[in-house]
Formats: C-alpha cells, structure tokens, sequence
C-alpha cells in the first residue's frame, strides 16, 4: 500500500512539473506574439515580422499567429519597396537594389520588385562598364581598321538624284550621273552596252549606281575619290578588280582557335564569293589574321566584336544557416532513474 501511494505521489509531482512548464512555454510563445503585437502597432514592421515568426515556430498550429506574420510580412515588403523607389530617385542603386530584393522576399508575390531589382543591377552593370577607360586593344584595331579602309566616293555634288530614262542607253545613263555628280566613270574593256528603263528619285550616287549596274549584271569599283570604273559582274572579273585587305585582329577574352572556327563556318554558310577569305588564328599572339575584300572582312570584324567580349560572370552571396526547429524540452522528473519493485506472494493472499 505504501509503495503503491509512493508511485501516485510520485507520478502527480511529475505531472505538476510538466504543467508548469508547459505553462511557462505558453507564457512565452504569448510574449512573442505580444511583443509582435506593440511593434504593429507602431508599424515597426520588420520587428513585427520577426517577433511573430517566433510566435509562430513555437505554436505552429496557431492560426493567429500565422495569420498576423502574413500581415506583418506584406506591410513590411511595402515599406522597402516605397523605400527602394525614393533611393532610386536619388541615385542609390545599390542600396535601392537590397531594398527590392528584401520586399521581394518578404512578399514572393511582388514580382514588380524582383524585376525593378533585375532593371537596376543591369544599369549599375552598364555605369560600371561606361566608366572604364578604353583598353589599348581598342585603339589598335582602330588603327588597323583605318590603314585598310578601302578609298570612299566623294562626289562634288552631294544633292539627290532623280533619274527618269526610257529605252536608253546603259553608258549614256552613267555618263549623265558622272556629270551631274563630278565623278569620272571609266568602263571595262569587256563592257557591253544595252537599252535600260530607269526612274529614281531622291538617291544618292552610289544608290543609282548601285540600282542601274546591279539590274544589268555589271559593278562598279571606286578607284578615287571622283574615279569608279564599271565591271561585268563575274568570277573572273571580281577576283581580278576586287581587292584583298590584310587585317590582323587582337582578341581579348575569346579562344582564338574557336573565334577563327566560328568565322570559317559564317562565310561557309553565306552565299559563295569569287575570293574565298583566308583566315588563321594565331594562339601566341592571341591575335586573327584575315585576308579578303573589304566587304567581308567589315562582316568579319563585327562578328569578332560581338563574340569578343568578357565572359559572364554571376556573383552569388551565400550564407548558410542551421536551423534546428525541433526544440528540446525536458521539464519534470527523469522516471528512469527511479524503480518500483513488488513481488506477488500467492501464500500471503
């Protein structure tokens, strides 16, 4: 009887721990929320959020606690992004940057603030990159690009064309457009002369002659400033009048080897050309060769200008943080460490 009234006291002292310390969770968890509550009400947003948060992973079935941190959270996501606009205004970027990113973050479902953040990182990005002083790789290559300009067409009179012939002669139409614009227009040995209907109004003189010697299968080639010469346009003769320029490229942040394969499979893929362009990458120099017309290599330096460029770079804040939400508590009495032991005599019953 006494061991047995031993185990019920025992067993209630246990219990009473247990309840006391339960009320003490609860008595805390209610001041977190409370504490939450006073910093809504003075609309410290960020405070609230976190004093519910702790609310909430100490009753995570507590739907007013989670109903109150959802409020705390979208308040809290307006204020950085009203925030994020007024440092925008000013010029802070970076700081107008974190202020999207956080109101973002506290409300998922403002995609307005994630894409202002993307807008602003990519102007700071091109404020970066207008800042930097010109690379002396770039004054080389305009140098080289101005010692192989091939020589442009500078007509003494730059007022517009307007050209209406009927059933007249291809050279007689050439020869008004040569006296009408100052510019001595020579004819190839193999030229032959034909009848053209032509009206054109408001050209410039390499659009006319571009217009009249394409449709009767002739180009021209600029010798001078005022001296053009006409040439049938075929194999033979392109190769024989047009020129080859040697240009060597510099490159920076691009594989020679693969620029110079990207180049070849280009001029490959596009119409064939009487003069097929030499390319040769040199991985010493870091540096491309190429020898062609003129019009193909101005292709070929954009193309090169447009793959040569520093590599993407993305920069990636980590923190890392462990979290370990289940708590552990140990309130009362450790049973175990206690034994009851009875013994069952049938003879004593």
């Amino acid at each position: 009887m006494m061991a047995r009234n031993g185990l019920i006291g025992a067993s209630l002292r246990a219990a009473a721990l247990v309840s006391a310390a339960a009320l003490l969770a609860g008595c805390a968890t209610t001041a977190a929320f409370r504490d939450g509550e006073l910093a809504a009400q003075v609309e410290d947003w960020d405070s609230a959020v976190e004093y519910y948060r702790q609310a909430v992973q100490d009753d995570p079935q507590n739907a007013e606690y989670r109903v109150a941190l959802h409020r705390a959270m979208i308040n809290a996501a307006r204020e950085h992004y009203a925030r994020a606009e007024a440092l925008e205004e000013t010029g802070a970027l970076v700081e107008a940057v974190r202020a999207y990113r956080r109101a973002g973050e506290l409300d998922p479902g403002n995609n307005d603030a994630l894409y202002r953040a993307a807008e602003l990182e990519r102007a700071i990005r091109d404020r970066i990159e207008a800042s930097r002083s010109r690379a002396p790789i770039e004054d080389m290559r305009d140098v080289a690009s101005r010692a192989a300009d091939p020589p442009l067409l500078e007509p003494s009179s730059g007022e517009p064309l307007s050209l209406r012939f009927v059933d007249q002669s291809v050279q007689d139409i050439l020869d008004f457009i040569g006296n009408a614009t100052g510019v001595n227009i020579n004819f190839d040995q193999q030229f032959q002369d034909r009848q053209y209907s032509v009206q054109l109004d408001g050209v410039t003189v390499e659009e006319a002659l571009d217009q009249i010697l394409m449709a009767n299968q002739y180009f021209y080639k600029v010798l001078g400033p005022r001296n053009v010469i006409v040439v049938p346009d075929t194999p033979q003769k392109r190769l024989q009048y047009e020129d080859q320029v040697i240009r060597t490229f510099f490159v920076s942040h691009t594989d020679v080897t693969e620029l110079a394969t990207l180049l070849q499979q280009i001029i490959r893929g596009g119409a064939p050309t009487p003069v097929q362009p030499q390319i040769v990458p040199n991985g010493l120099s870091n540096t491309i060769t190429v020898r062609a017309t003129p019009a193909v290599t101005a292709v070929i330096e954009r193309v090169i200008a447009a793959n040569d460029r520093p590599r993407a770079e993305i920069i990636v804040d980590i923190e890392i943080l462990e979290v370990n939400r289940e708590r552990t508590r140990a309130f009362g009495l450790d049973l175990s460490q206690y034994s009851i032991g009875a013994v069952f005599a049938p003879d004593a019953a």
